[in-house]
C-alpha cells in the first residue's frame, strides 16, 4: 500500500524513515524446556530497547540459542528494539516470563548460569572463564543490576575488567560476554 508522506511521518518514530512499514502479528516462539540446547542469554529486566536489540544480535552473532526475557522488561517489539536487532529477533527464539524462574530452570536441566556483576568482588574476571558446555549468563537492568532473588539463583558472578568506570552498557557487557563464551567454547562452528 502506498502512503502519503504525512502518515509515514506519524507512524514513524525516527526524523528520516526509510518509508518501508509493515505489520504483522507478534511471534514468541518460545524455548522448548525439554530440549534445551547449550548457551542462552536472561536478561533480568533490560529497559532499553536499544540496549535490547544490540543484546539480540550479539546473540545471533556468537551463537547463542536463545534469550529469556524477563516479563518487567521492555517490548522487544518496539521501533527502536526492531531496529537495533538488525533482524536477529526474528532468528533467535526467546520468551518472556519471570527470570528467577528461568535461572533455576536451567540450573536444573545442567546449565551453569552466570550472573554479569559490576563489581569485581569474589566474581570470576571474563578472559579468564572456560565456560562449560552449557552455559547461561544473567544481564540486569542498567540502572540497578540483576535481582537479588534472581542473582542467588546463579550458580557464579562474572566480572568485566575495566579501568576508570563503574559499568559498561547492559548492551555492551552482552556483546563482550557473548564474544568470550564463543571465544573460549571449543565447539564454535555452527550449523
Amino acid at each position: 500500500v502506498i502512503i502519503s508522506e504525512e502518515i509515514a511521518a506519524y507512524i514513524s518514530d525516527t526524523k528520516s524513515s526509510q518509508g518501508l512499514f509493515a505489520v504483522s502479528a507478534r511471534r514468541y516462539n518460545g524455548i522448548d524446556f525439554a530440549a534445551l540446547q547449550n548457551r542462552y542469554l536472561v536478561l533480568d529486566g533490560i529497559a532499553d530497547p536499544g540496549n535490547l536489540g544490540s543484546i539480540f544480535r550479539s546473540a545471533e552473532a556468537f551463537g547463542f540459542d536463545g534469550i529469556f526475557l524477563d516479563s518487567g522488561g521492555c517490548d522487544p517489539y518496539t521501533q527502536k528494539a526492531m531496529r537495533a536487532a538488525a533482524g536477529s529477533l526474528l532468528r533467535v527464539s526467546f520468551c518472556r516470563g519471570d527470570s528467577r524462574d528461568f535461572v533455576s530452570r536451567l540450573r536444573g536441566q545442567g546449565f551453569a548460569v552466570y550472573a554479569a556483576s559490576a563489581e569485581s568482588a569474589a566474581a570470576l574476571r571474563l578472559g579468564e572463564v572456560v565456560f562449560p558446555t552449557r552455559v547461561a549468563v544473567v544481564i540486569g537492568n542498567e540502572g540497578n543490576g540483576i535481582r537479588g532473588d534472581v542473582s542467588a539463583e546463579c550458580t557464579e558472578r562474572l566480572y568485566i575488567p575495566m579501568r576508570n568506570v563503574e559499568s559498561l552498557n547492559a548492551g555492551v557487557a552482552a556483546a563482550l560476554i557473548c564474544f568470550d563464551v564463543f571465544r573460549t567454547r571449543t565447539d564454535r562452528i555452527f550449523a
